[in-house]
């Protein structure tokens, strides 16, 4: 699928926490970061160093009182990362697990009616999609993370290029290959798509599709129908009233996901990508 997107962001939040002894990683990653938000970038640029759970999540809601004031940012994430816990808060071992950042994010999001953007550089960091939910509204537009993990060297060198490229260019994609290919770019338009595969898969394909249809021509025979009719031609009537029906359901879910914002994604594409990708 092609993926437009509004590039509408202003400024750049890094959140650190680094474990004793690593502080100057952070110290120059913020001075790095600055020297292009200084040399044109077009940008303001703030670091913030949280200790605890207490302090990150404050510093969220300061941020989101940001946004209610103007501000569209990068919210972006160098931590530790645990594949199957999240981010590590260096000073005290905690851990911001990956269900528990989505919501903070999703609040985020949702007064920025879905323009979020997120860049995680912690290992396993993509590791986050893994804990949402399409019933509820996306917690970030985009996303730039790691699956696996990423050496320190890589993030100094590559990140404030990524940032001078993206704002010099307000292309995501362009800025995304400076980065390298060990991260991974995703938006929320996309993310939509597997979750409705699996949908799609359980309620309507397979022996599921053929058990709901047979449900339905049950339900239509009860109400009585000529004898001159056939199973099959009822069969075919069904098939043709559910077709869309699945976009209707789609559309719902896929609009309430992404407040109304499909980053330039028809619905149509959204369609034609699950189809393609149901065996």
């Amino acid at each position: 699928m092609k993926i437009s997107l509004e590039f509408n962001i202003n400024k750049v939040i890094l959140i650190t926490s680094p474990r004793a002894g690593e502080e100057g990683i952070a110290r120059r990653l913020e001075e790095n970061i600055a020297d292009v938000s200084n040399s044109g970038g077009s940008f303001n640029f703030y670091h913030a160093h949280v200790h605890n759970g207490d302090s990150f999540f404050q510093l969220l809601e300061n941020i989101r009182q940001g946004i209610l004031s103007g501000d569209k940012p990068i919210i972006y994430l160098d931590f530790h990362g645990a594949e199957e816990k999240g981010l590590e808060l260096g000073a005290t071992g905690e851990f911001i697990y990956w269900e528990t950042l989505i919501g903070v994010l999703r609040v985020l999001n949702v007064e920025l009616k879905n323009e979020l953007f997120v860049l995680i550089t912690a290992c396993h960091g993509l590791h986050l999609i893994k804990s949402i939910s399409i019933q509820k509204e996306a917690p970030f537009l985009c996303l730039v993370a790691p699956e696996q993990e990423i050496q320190v060297v890589d993030i100094e060198e590559r990140v404030p290029e990524f940032f001078r490229v993206l704002f010099e260019t307000k292309n995501v994609q362009l800025a995304c290959k400076k980065l390298g290919e060990s991260f991974t770019y995703l938006n929320s338009g996309t993310l939509c798509v597997d979750p409705l595969i699996l949908y799609y898969k359980e309620i309507y394909g397979g022996s599921g599709k053929k058990a709901w249809r047979e449900d339905f021509l049950s339900e239509v025979i009860k109400t009585g129908i000529p004898d001159d009719t056939k199973l099959s031609t009822l069969r075919t009537q069904i098939k043709e009233i559910i077709q869309p029906e699945i976009k209707v359901i789609f559309e719902k879910m896929i609009n309430h996901f992404s407040m109304g914002k499909l980053s330039g994604i028809s619905m149509d594409e959204v369609l034609a990508e699950i189809r393609k990708n149901i065996v």
